[in-house]
């Protein structure tokens, strides 16, 4: 491990002492966030394994840094979307998804609007509502516009689950002159906006 901060080694420390603790569950949750804590104190040596690794190794390194909060993790998470690997790329919009960071809004957004991959899309279509960010309903309202299927209903659930009412003209002209698919969809969301 390289050098850690001296504060990550006092955590480090309590944590390792707590997993002696009488009470169960503080030994559980201390092990979880040992766990955590460790993936930090090795942060070298995860962008290591993440360059070096093989395509499993990758993955599991993704949702190592997607459990670290921090400058180099979220750096990591986003050279990952780059990834010419789907899964890996997914994966990690996932974790970028999960940590809520609204410094990853702008990369994933921007991967929505350039990648030609359906399921990139729809991955980063299921995680950009639960950033509150108002850049967010316009990336969404953007992606009815796909001439992918797949696409337009991952757009139109993620409408839904932002809920602005600003949505409810598009969702509407879908749930009345969409295919059947999509207004199964439209239902459901529209039905989920703000009165």
């Amino acid at each position: 491990m390289a050098d850690i901060p001296e504060h990550v080694a006092i955590r480090l420390d309590a944590l390792r002492r707590a997993l002696r603790d009488p009470d169960e569950i503080v030994r559980a949750n201390a092990s979880k966030a040992l766990e955590r804590l460790e993936a930090i104190a090795d942060l070298d040596g995860l962008i290591e394994r993440f360059k070096n690794g093989d395509h499993t190794e990758r993955i599991r390194v993704i949702y190592a840094f997607g459990k670290i909060r921090s400058e180099i993790a979220l750096k990591a998470l986003v050279y990952a979307l780059r990834s010419d690997d789907a899964e890996v790329r997914n994966t990690a919009v996932r974790a970028l998804g999960d940590s809520k960071d609204t410094r990853a809004l702008g990369p994933l957004i921007d991967l929505l609007q350039q990648s030609q991959d359906e399921t990139t899309q729809v991955e980063i279509l299921g995680v950009l509502p639960l950033f509150q960010d108002e850049r967010v309903f316009t990336a969404v309202q953007s992606a009815l516009k796909s001439k992918n299927i797949e696409v337009v209903d991952a757009a139109i659930q993620a409408l839904g689950r932002i809920g602005k009412r600003e949505a409810e003209s598009p969702l509407l002209l879908v749930l009345e002159k969409g295919p059947a698919r999509l207004r199964r969809s439209a239902a459901v969301a529209v039905g989920d906006l703000e009165v």
